[in-house]
């Protein structure tokens, strides 16, 4: 079996243009989405939430997972309780790289295991030869499969707390005015 490449480390720039025609609560049509496909333009099948962005290279035939860095989080957060963020820009690494599409390969490998060969699982693989001083290796996880997609709805765990802080703000706020009066 051959070795999946590294991930591409990206710059993404959101700029204001495209912030002010993104859908919130969307994930194909987010805001952030929206700047991975101007910043790559081979990305093909982008989708955003709180855990991962994720996009295609069909070209390349590959899909890369990125875990969503704490700025884009907060952004995504704001923007669905309505505060669209200012422009700004991140920095997406060390992606889980995987085949893009469905593959017969992998119904091959569940054949395989079902007549008792050995199934091939992920395993990580720390990465010394990039880091100098090599002390603390960037741990990269090579194979397996990849995260549980949350489809294009932003409904479900964190993001179905949209508007969360808000009402926990105004709940507080009434507390502590119910705590004073007394």
């Amino acid at each position: 079996m051959s070795r999946l490449p590294k991930g591409p480390v990206l710059r993404i720039h959101c700029t204001k243009e495209i912030i002010t025609k993104a859908v919130t609560a969307n994930s194909a049509k987010c805001w952030i989405a929206e700047s991975i496909k101007a910043a790559v333009p081979v990305a093909q099948n982008v989708a955003v939430d709180l855990a991962t962005i994720r996009f295609s290279d069909l070209q390349k035939g590959l899909r890369y997972v990125y875990l969503t860095p704490y700025t884009a989080q907060r952004a995504i957060i704001d923007f669905d309780e309505g505060t669209p963020p200012s422009p700004f820009s991140f920095l997406l690494r060390n992606a889980h790289v995987t085949r893009a599409g469905s593959s017969d390969n992998t119904k091959a490998h569940r054949r395989a295991a079902a007549r008792g060969k050995q199934h091939q699982r992920a395993h990580l693989h720390a990465d010394r030869s990039e880091r100098k001083g090599g002390s603390h290796a960037a741990i990269r996880r090579v194979g397996g499969r990849r995260p549980p997609q949350l489809r294009m709805l932003r409904q479900f765990g964190v993001r179905a707390f949209r508007g969360a802080s808000r009402e926990r703000l105004l709940k507080d706020q009434a507390a502590i005015e119910a705590a004073i009066t007394r």
